[in-house]
């Protein structure tokens, strides 16, 4: 079985900032469900009222993926619930109808010992992709579970870039913020999105057990830090970067060779890069892989020197 490593190093992923419509009434009547799911709001996509865990699968489906809400809360150990659609109007999905997604469900509950907590709001799929979206809407703070179930996906071969946080705001109201700053949900944009693109694109570090993830302000990723730690946690890799713009890669014993270098290549080209790799003999007699991207070399053109 597969162990989550809770010292791993801290697990860069893509925030979407959007701002949603409120829907009217904002909140399904209260004799339509559990409070549990009444009290939760309700957003507008295309004239539907949802909540946003399912306004995130609708505008999936409407890029050709298929998708579910992982209502862990409102699940048991007997029966997990997964939906497609409003609780109140439709019957829990089978996820066990795709057995990709079924799988690595699967395996991040067993790799956690069997505790689903912290499981990603969404789980969406497009032939063999995967993708797993975290929700928070206003007010919503990071779940303690996150960090350990991050871990444990991270074990089981999920990839950094397969990670997403929808931070959501909701248009021309004021709803409270989370209290703690350090937890806070980022604000919206300046520049309005819409539902069907993001605003600002950010970057919310995640961290092992024992820290709390927080999301970062930043407006654009750190390039060389998000595929160094991309690198340590998929692959073990030692990986270090500088400041000319290179991330270095250092071989395991024995590994000193082109299919080494074809391996880095390639799971740098995962993350949506087109690297340039080379091997390297570093002052102190160490050979290392080094990697550069037009957006490391970018960075460094416009002075960012810090990774």
């Amino acid at each position: 079985m597969a162990r989550p490593v809770l010292d791993a190093p801290p697990v860069l992923i893509t925030e979407f900032r959007v701002e949603l419509d409120l829907a009217s009434p904002s909140h399904l009547p209260a004799d339509a469900l559990p409070s549990t799911y009444t009290s939760k709001p309700l957003v507008l996509i295309e004239g539907a009222s949802l909540f946003g865990e399912l306004a995130i699968v609708r505008l999936l489906q409407k890029d050709g993926w298929g998708g579910v809400w992982v209502d862990t809360f409102h699940s048991s150990a007997q029966h997990q619930l997964f939906w497609d659609d409003m609780p109140h109007r439709a019957a829990p999905f089978g996820l066990q109808q795709v057995p990709l997604a079924r799988g690595i469900y699967d395996r991040i509950v067993a790799a956690r010992g069997g505790r689903r907590g912290g499981f990603f709001d969404v789980l969406a799929w497009r032939g063999d992709e995967l993708a797993f979206i975290e929700y928070k809407g206003p007010g919503d703070r990071p779940n303690r579970n996150e960090p350990a179930w991050l871990a444990a996906a991270l074990s089981c071969g999920v990839a950094p870039a397969q990670l997403f946080c929808v931070s959501a705001t909701f248009a021309g109201t004021a709803l409270p913020q989370a209290r703690d700053r350090r937890n806070r949900v980022p604000k919206a944009s300046p520049s309005r999105g819409s539902a069907d693109t993001a605003g600002t694109i950010g970057v919310v570090p995640t961290f092992p057990s024992s820290r709390t993830p927080t999301m970062s302000q930043k407006k654009e990723p750190v390039h060389r830090r998000k595929i160094s730690s991309a690198l340590q946690a998929t692959h073990g890799w030692s990986v270090r970067t500088n400041v000319d713009g290179y991330v270095e890669v250092t071989p395991p014993r024995g590994a000193r060779d082109d299919a080494f270098a074809a391996q880095v290549r390639a799971a740098v080209t995962a993350l949506g890069y087109e690297p340039q790799v080379s091997w390297f003999r570093r002052s102190d007699g160490t050979h290392c892989v080094r990697v550069r991207t037009p957006e490391t070399i970018a960075q460094i053109d416009r002075g960012r020197h810090r990774v």
